[in-house]
């Protein structure tokens, strides 16, 4: 049974696996292959999720983690979203978008925003069909990759509960 809850530091390994094995399925096949093998070669999940003030939600099916949401800036942004390349397309990652949407609701945000990878057109059309609109289109300079990507800023606005 697909479920969500707040994520734990005892996670951290397992989400960093499921992050890297998730990234390779979608963003690894589009990026250049020595950024592949620096990423396969040193995680860049564990640091990310290490961070002491990271907004954590995790997906699980039964006891299984499966996926996860993270914010680095605070309730009214998606920094990742990374689902098991083997449960794309079953709810797991609309269950982690909704918990999202629902916490920067209670924490009066009034809109959600996120940054997506142009060519990610999987990624894209999921955040379009959960009701992110494109608000900027341009090149940055993206640290965890050490190159510069096209990306898309999105947004949705939220009623705040």
């Amino acid at each position: 049974m697909l479920r969500v809850r707040d994520g734990k530091p005892t996670d951290v390994t397992a989400l960093a696996r499921i992050g890297l094995a998730a990234w390779s399925a979608s963003i690894g096949r589009l990026v250049d292959g020595g950024v592949r093998e620096r990423f396969k070669s040193h995680n860049p999940f564990l640091a990310f999720l290490r961070k002491p003030d990271i907004g954590l939600l995790v997906a699980c099916n039964d006891d299984d983690l499966i996926g996860f949401a993270a914010s680095e800036t605070g309730a009214g942004e998606v920094s990742d979203l990374w689902i098991l390349p083997t449960f794309w397309g079953l709810g797991a990652g609309r269950a982690l978008l909704e918990a999202v949407t629902i916490n920067a609701s209670e924490a009066g945000q009034s809109h959600l925003s996120l940054e997506v990878m142009v060519e990610n057109a999987r990624a894209v059309a999921f955040y379009k069909a959960a009701g992110f609109e494109t608000d900027w289109q341009r090149d940055v300079s993206d640290k965890s990759l050490g190159v510069t990507i096209a990306k898309l800023g999105m947004s949705k606005p939220l009623t705040p509960l």
